[in-house]
This record gives C-alpha cells, sequence and structure tokens, in this order.
C-alpha cells in the first residue's frame, strides 16, 4: 500500500505536471522516483488506493471517526472498550444505517479480521492487555478486609446522596474487578493510562 508520503509525491508530481513543469508524466514520475503506471492511472481520473479502498469498508469514514471518538472518550475516562465491545459497536452503527435506509434481509455486521484493519486505518489507536490482578493484592483481599472497604464507601457514600446505579465496578488502573485474567480492549495511543 502506498504511504502517505508517495500519495503526496504523486499529487505533487501530476500537478506540476499539469502547470507544464514537466514536458511529460515519465519525467515527473522519474523526477518524484514513483511508478510511472501510477501516475498515468491518476492522471487518467483513477483514485489512490485509500480513497478506492473507503468506498469498499463496511462502516463510512464519519462512522469510523465517530467509533474512534468514542474509544477516546472512554479511554480518558478509564473504561477502556474490550475488543469484542468495539465489534459490538461497530455492528450497531451499521445497523442503524441499514435501518434508515429501509434495506431489505439481514444488515451486514463487521467480519472476523475487521479489528484489525480498523487499527491500520487508525494509528490512534491499538489493542493492549490490561494487567491482571497482582497475585498478592487477590490473596489479600479478605472477606473481612472487603467487608471494612464496603462499611467506608456506603459511609462516604450516604451523605452525598450518590446512587447504587452511579457506582462502576472499576478500580484505579480500569481493571474490572471481577475479572483476575488479563483482558485485551482498545485504547487511545495518544491519552496517558496506567494500562
Amino acid at each position: 500500500m502506498a504511504s502517505i508520503g508517495q500519495r503526496d509525491d504523486v499529487d505533487t508530481a501530476l500537478s506540476e505536471w499539469r502547470k507544464g513543469q514537466f514536458q511529460s508524466l515519465r519525467q515527473a514520475a522519474q523526477w518524484h522516483d514513483i511508478p510511472l503506471s501510477t501516475l498515468t492511472d491518476r492522471a487518467r481520473g483513477s483514485a489512490n488506493r485509500a480513497t478506492y479502498n473507503q468506498t469498499r469498508q463496511k462502516l463510512t469514514v464519519g462512522e469510523e471517526e465517530t467509533l474512534v471518538a468514542y474509544i477516546r472518550h472512554q479511554t480518558q475516562a478509564g473504561y477502556p472498550l474490550s475488543i469484542e465491545a468495539v465489534q459490538q459497536i461497530a455492528n450497531v452503527l451499521l445497523r442503524r444505517r441499514w435501518e434508515a435506509q429501509g434495506a431489505n434481509g439481514q444488515p451486514k455486521t463487521v467480519g472476523q479480521h475487521w479489528i484489525e484493519r480498523f487499527y491500520k486505518r487508525h494509528n490512534d489507536i491499538k489493542a493492549v492487555k490490561l494487567r491482571a490482578m497482582d497475585t498478592l493484592r487477590a490473596r489479600s483481599s479478605t472477606y473481612n478486609r472487603l467487608l471494612e472497604w464496603f462499611q467506608i464507601a456506603r459511609e462516604a457514600l450516604s451523605p452525598n446522596d450518590i446512587r447504587a446505579y452511579n457506582i462502576y465496578n472499576m478500580d484505579e488502573t480500569g481493571v474490572i474487578l471481577g475479572h483476575i485474567r488479563t483482558a485485551k480492549c482498545v485504547v487511545a495511543t495518544d491519552v496517558p493510562t496506567p494500562y
């Protein structure tokens, strides 16, 4: 696949050829060190590979940008999304577009390898493994200590009128407390996180 730099070179070469800075496409291709066939195809109106592939993707560019923004928001909030959750959200977006268009049959869903291609298109997100709870920390979580913690939490929440449905089951690292095993989640690369 052509790099962003090469796509820029092709655009520059075409622009310079159209302005008459080169007598032929061959000269422009040689000067910019790009394949003549690529430059010729683009001069005839062919789309670059990235633009062409956008028409073949299941989610639109806008839907993918929305999904990336949501992943970034969840990462900043300390609640990274699992890979399965990202795929489910993508399927919801597809279903909503399908329903809005009034299409017949079953709505499309993302495929098994969609998430890997999604990462390649968006360098600002990645999959990471959340750390499992430390063994020492898990062993020290005795019944009496947990009971004491919940008593302290109840005393702190009662005067502030915080409802139970506003309490989330997460700790400071974003690890789901009920799960001791390592989980793979999707996070934004530009957001500082402990995972």
